[in-house]
C-alpha cells in the first residue's frame, strides 16, 4: 500500500495504527501477531475476521533491530513487504514497499521519505 503525504503513527506495545491526516485508519499492523486488548487494542478482535467487508484488515509485522518490517499477500498474489525506519537521529522516517511476484513475475520497490512535523 503506498501511504498519503501525511500519516500519523500511534504505536502501542502489540499494535501500530497509521491513520491519514484526516485520521482515516490505514493500516493496523499486529506486532509479533500478538493482540492485547488492555494495550490499546480493539476488543473482540478475532483473526478469522480478516477479509470482511465490515472490518478493515490487521497486518502482521514484526521488529528487526530498529526496523519495523510488515509482510502480507497482495491482490493478484505475489509479496508485498514494508519496512519502516527511523533516519536522521528520529527526525526521518522512511517507509520501503517492495512487491514480488504476482501475474508479471517483476518486482517493483517504492521509497517514501517523511519528515517530522
Amino acid at each position: 500500500m503506498m501511504l498519503p503525504e501525511v500519516i500519523r503513527i500511534d504505536q502501542r506495545p502489540s499494535l501500530v495504527r497509521i491513520s491519514d491526516s484526516q485520521n482515516r485508519m490505514l493500516q493496523e499492523i499486529l506486532i509479533d501477531r500478538r493482540f492485547d486488548s488492555r494495550n490499546g487494542g480493539q476488543a473482540g478482535f478475532d483473526p478469522r475476521d480478516r477479509g470482511r467487508s465490515d472490518r478493515h484488515d490487521y497486518l502482521s509485522g514484526r521488529w528487526s533491530g530498529s526496523t519495523l518490517m510488515v509482510e502480507s499477500t497482495g491482490l493478484r498474489g505475489g509479496s508485498i513487504t514494508q519496512t519502516f525506519a527511523l533516519q536522521d537521529r528520529g527526525r526521518s522516517l522512511v517507509v520501503r514497499t517492495r512487491r514480488d511476484g504476482s501475474n508479471s513475475g517483476r518486482t517493483v520497490e517504492f521509497t517514501k521519505v517523511y519528515r517530522r512535523a
